[in-house]
């Protein structure tokens, strides 16, 4: 989350999440949101300002917005044409600890980069999706709070 009293339009929070996405794509766990002014200039009265620029309430609920899908896992989508996918397999079993860099290495990394970073454990609390399912684009596969 990335706060700045600029405008959203050329401002310095796009260009550090710009560089946040190119350098650390892999690690984030979410998309990298801002929250900026309006894009009116500044006005002179007090409430005016107070609106047109980020407050804590504002900054809250940006927060939660990202959160929010952190706890779900949801097919994804892997091209613009993509409408619905089928599950192949999941890796665990619901319930069990999924650490982080285990699918890094499954999708190609062989080195397994994040064997150095820390781990982190999540845990699959329940399979929304069954294997062979066909589901559109979006659909939580499962609840994933940990």
């Amino acid at each position: 989350m990335i706060v700045d009293e600029g405008w959203r339009s050329g401002s310095l929070a796009g260009e550090i999440a710009a560089r946040i996405q190119e350098h650390a794509f892999f690690s984030l766990d979410a998309p990298v949101a801002r929250v900026c002014s309006a894009e009116v200039p500044l006005p002179y009265p007090r409430h005016l300002e107070l609106a047109a620029t980020p407050q804590a309430e504002s900054i809250v609920a940006a927060c939660k917005q990202v959160l929010a899908p952190m706890s779900e896992f949801r097919m994804p989508s892997l091209g613009a044409d993509m409408e619905a996918g089928t599950l192949v397999e999941w890796d665990e079993a619901a319930g069990r600890p999924v650490e982080r860099g285990r699918s890094d290495r499954r999708r190609g990394d062989p080195e397994g980069r994040d064997r150095d970073r820390e781990l982190r454990k999540r845990h699959s609390e329940k399979i929304l999706v069954e294997v062979g399912q066909r589901v559109p684009v979006g659909t939580a596969a499962c609840d994933d709070r940990g």
